[in-house]
């Protein structure tokens, strides 16, 4: 283990005591081991702050629980950029707090890396995640998008471009990147829309990076699943 590069694991989340345990249960689940897991509280007022907070105590060698000064809301680009400053790993990955990940996305996903040093990120197809409310209506729902790029590759820039701009590509939930590329291309931008981050999707990283997001009828949106697929994941140099 000691020699296995460390990944450092953000989870921002805003008033998301319904998923938060279950996704940090994700990591901890994770068959790669060298994981640090940062939860970046974007002032909270329901039960999720003191969930953070347990686990951070509990392990404090493996969780680290950040806030903004005051506790207040900043938005999920303050909230990555915080958990950004403080992370120690070789890579950064993103999980938000009402998805969850499959046992062995960091273990395939740090593979890649590693055997493709051109590579700055690597990441999976969404697939489109109904099915998880149990509801029949719901169960033939499911579907996976077309990347429209061809698997197991690195893409060069500015291919996936038009795909991130459209959200046809990823979403955060699904991406593994070098820290060093992410400081060189500087913090994420301040949203001009309201701080507030609504939870409205639901994802799964599985052990090929499909991304199935969970759609929630309480709001609109998706939620969703990151399945890494083996075979099936892309590198952006």
């Amino acid at each position: 283990m000691s020699n296995q590069p460390l990944v450092s694991v953000i989870i921002i989340f805003w008033n998301a005591d319904r998923f938060l345990k279950e996704a940090i249960e994700s990591v901890f689940a994770q068959t790669y081991r060298a994981w640090e897991l940062l939860l970046v509280d974007d002032g909270s007022n329901d039960g999720s702050t003191a969930i953070a907070r347990s686990y951070a105590e509990r392990d404090s060698q493996h969780v680290r629980y950040l806030e903004h000064p005051g506790h207040v809301n900043r938005g999920m680009s303050a909230s990555r950029n915080l958990g950004i400053h403080h992370a120690q790993g070789q890579y950064i990955a993103f999980l938000d707090a009402d998805d969850v990940w499959q046992p062995h996305i960091l273990e395939e996903q740090v593979a890649i890396l590693e055997a493709c040093p051109e590579a700055a990120m690597v990441y999976g197809p969404i697939e489109y995640w109904y099915s998880w409310t149990g509801k029949p209506e719901n169960c033939k729902r499911d579907y996976v998008e077309n990347l429209g790029v061809p698997p197991n590759a690195v893409i060069e820039p500015p291919r996936l471009l038009p795909f991130f701009l459209r959200n046809k590509a990823t979403v955060p939930s699904g991406i593994l990147a070098r820290r060093q590329i992410i400081e060189q291309l500087g913090p994420f931008a301040r949203a001009r829309s309201p701080p507030r981050m609504a939870s409205g999707r639901r994802r799964k990283t599985h052990w090929s990076p499909v991304i199935p997001f969970r759609h929630r009828p309480s709001r609109p949106g998706r939620r969703g699943r990151v399945p890494p697929r083996r075979h099936s994941q892309f590198g952006y140099s």
